[in-house]
């Protein structure tokens, strides 16, 4: 039977033997575990980075989408950020401070430091996740490169001690904070940041228009400024222009977001509501116009963004749309392009006239190729260039059409433009109706015409599957010596080529579509009139009439404008 007092000595002194041998091991561990331990709070740094783009990620899309952030995910976010300034300082002041950097291999991370907070002004993030990338990139280097040279330094034990337990602490830290993100990081997924303006059209850069982009890229910097116009014919440039000043003025960093959207003359609300939410990747998520007005407000004013309106026909109140304007708003700028300056009374209006003599001329032989510059062709080829009158949907046109023809047929085709009697088209200049008429009467087949007017069938700013125009083809039996829809098809697809070669087409943003201009809309709708086509915009029809009334047509589009419902 052992002693009562060896029984209390062995109670009481092997438990504290035992916590002084663990205390001592673990100290110790710091003063071997060195490397290790500075290598597991590289890899767990690494995964707090990941998850702490994530996050930001999901913040940025919920916030493009009018949405407030739970305050547990704010304070997370900020403790994690004080967690990479923490260690910032670790590796800009301990470690120069043991001589680790040798040769300053080490990044200058004061120099790349940035302060990450939640701008309570506008309840919108001043850092974005690339930012979170870059930084998470600049420590683990730090830490990497200590860990690379860590054998081949001669460390006392002193500073081998306290660089140890301040990496593992650190790490424990971060695994805390990994746990803590479990609960409120569920997605899977989240919506990428919105791309602003593409352009799908090549910009020619005529010195007559750079001085234009250049005063409305300097009224667009003007805080004074709130609305600019960009004001011209149509088919003159307007559009892309304005997509190009776009494009500079996000090169200039002037706004942190642009968008666009058609305004037509239908001037529907809903439809232009629409489209720019689209491109804020704002979820509209109903359909009472007051409410979409102040959730579409209410994003636009969270940060700088240029608003294009395009092909403004009317005066439009931006109220009504949810844009912000006059007054003390500084952070929305709009850029408008118009055929008609009354609509843009209250902007600043930047005129966009014909083209020169010299322009005209080296555009249409850019577009018609090498064979303007034979002795013998060159003052026909001037002389038709001329026909065009400086207007760029004439020329490139006229000069696609003519592309590679003889002599004899550019003395026709100068003749034919002399004598051309132009259509009185409310909304299209005389010239550029009868020049776009000639495109399409050199079109080489009788399938690319038929296929040119069916693109009139669709909405004006439709984008046109080509897909349906191949079933459309095929249901009016347009082409010949076809023996199944995949000839068909392939045929289609080589015609709305050498359409989009001729101008008479254009790209379009959606994959398998095209797009047709208002300008040559407006002609193919003319030209389609007399080849027995139908094509309206009726919103008082209630009901089919007597088939008496539309018998004698071969195709017939009837379509209501976007505000109204069908039936």
């Amino acid at each position: 039977m052992e002693c009562p007092s060896k029984i209390i000595e062995k109670c009481l002194v092997d438990p504290i033997l035992e916590c002084l041998v663990e205390r001592v091991r673990k100290h110790i561990g710091y003063l071997i575990h060195l490397n290790s331990n500075f290598e597991n709070l590289k890899v767990q740094f690494q995964k707090l980075g990941e998850k702490r783009h994530d996050v930001q990620s999901l913040i940025d899309a919920k916030r493009r989408n009018g949405q407030e952030i739970l305050l547990v995910v704010q304070s997370w976010v900020a403790k994690v950020d004080e967690i990479k300034q923490d260690l910032q300082r670790f590796i800009d002041e301990d470690v120069k401070a043991n001589k680790m950097c040798l040769g300053g291999c080490c990044p200058d991370l004061k120099a790349k430091k940035k302060t990450l907070e939640i701008d309570a002004e506008t309840g919108n993030d001043q850092v974005i996740a690339p930012e979170v990338e870059q930084w998470v990139g600049n420590i683990s280097q730090g830490l990497q490169r200590f860990i690379d040279i860590e054998d081949k330094m001669c460390l006392d034990l002193k500073s081998r001690y306290s660089l140890s337990r301040k990496a593992k602490k650190k790490t424990l830290e971060i695994d805390g904070l990994l746990k803590e993100a479990e609960p409120f990081v569920t997605e899977m997924a989240y919506s990428p940041p919105p791309l602003g303006i593409v352009s799908t059209e090549v910009f020619q850069h005529f010195e007559s228009r750079r001085s234009i982009m250049q005063k409305v890229l300097e009224a667009l910097g003007d805080d004074d400024i709130n609305m600019i116009a960009i004001c011209g014919m149509g088919r003159i440039g307007k559009t892309t222009m304005a997509k190009e000043v776009a494009k500079m003025a996000k090169e200039a960093k002037l706004f942190d977001e642009d968008v666009i959207a058609v305004v037509s003359h239908n001037k529907d609300v809903k439809h232009i509501q629409g489209q720019i939410a689209d491109m804020l990747h704002l979820q509209l998520k109903t359909e009472n116009l007051e409410e979409r007005k102040n959730q579409l407000y209410s994003r636009l004013m969270s940060k700088s963004v240029l608003v294009i309106l395009d092909d403004v026909w009317e005066a439009l109140n931006l109220m009504d749309v949810g844009i912000p304007c006059g007054g003390q708003n500084k952070r929305c700028k709009i850029l408008l392009t118009s055929r008609n300056e009354e609509a843009c009374k209250q902007s600043q209006i930047f005129p966009i006239k014909e083209l020169s003599g010299e322009e005209e001329w080296n555009l249409f032989r850019e577009m018609a190729g090498d064979c303007v510059d034979t002795p013998g062709l060159c003052p026909i080829a001037k002389k038709v260039a001329k026909e065009c009158g400086g207007l760029p949907i004439a020329i490139v046109t006229v000069a696609r059409a003519l592309e590679n023809k003889t002599k004899d047929e550019w003395i026709a085709a100068l003749q034919q433009l002399k004598k051309s009697i132009p259509k009185n088209i409310s909304r299209l200049h005389s010239e550029v109706y009868s020049r776009i008429e000639f495109s399409y009467s050199y079109l080489e087949s009788d399938e690319a015409k038929s296929c040119f007017l069916l693109c009139c069938l669709f909405p004006e700013d439709y984008d046109i599957p080509i897909e349906y125009l191949v079933r459309y083809g095929v249901g009016r039996r347009l082409f010949a010596k076809i023996d199944n829809v995949a000839e068909a098809r392939s045929r289609v697809h080589a015609m709305v080529k050498d359409l989009k070669r001729s101008f008479l087409l254009l790209n379009s943003e959606k994959e398998e579509c095209v797009k047709m201009h208002d300008v040559v809309w407006d002609v193919a709708i003319s030209i389609a009139d007399q080849q027995g086509f139908l094509v309206g915009c009726n919103d008082k029809m209630q009901e089919w009439t007597e088939k008496d009334t539309y018998g004698h047509y071969a195709a017939i589009s009837l379509f209501l404008s976007r505000n109204e419902k069908a039936s």
